[in-house]
């Protein structure tokens, strides 16, 4: 075998985890597979595995959730300007995951 990388090939794998977790394992040992140098060798830049933005999205809802019942119990005025500007925040990044995921399903519908 020649140490020739596949250049051209780019890999999208998506592992959905959640109540299927063996997927997020399936499409990590089909990464491995796909940048062994012995095997397909793609780039490892080349290759993406999504199943972690699904699940930083899903904890950071859980989170901002939580901050916002946080903010609804507080009553010290410093402290509940401090959880609102992190609820902003938060806000934003969910925002951010959420279109990138629209962005996934939207180029695999097509």
């Amino acid at each position: 075998m020649t140490n020739q990388t596949f250049t051209n090939g780019y890999a999208l794998l998506i592992g959905v985890g959640a109540d299927l977790p063996v997927t997020v394992k399936d499409a990590t040992a089909i990464r491995d597979i796909l940048i062994d140098p012995s095997r397909a060798a793609y780039p490892p830049e080349q290759v993406k595995q999504l199943d972690a933005l699904q699940a930083e999205f899903d904890i950071r809802s859980e989170k901002f959730k939580q901050m916002k019942k946080a903010v609804a119990i507080e009553a010290g005025t410093a402290v509940k300007f401090q959880l609102e500007q992190q609820l902003l925040d938060e806000e934003t990044k969910l925002t951010h995951f959420s279109d990138e995921l629209d962005k996934i399903e939207s180029a695999l519908q097509s």
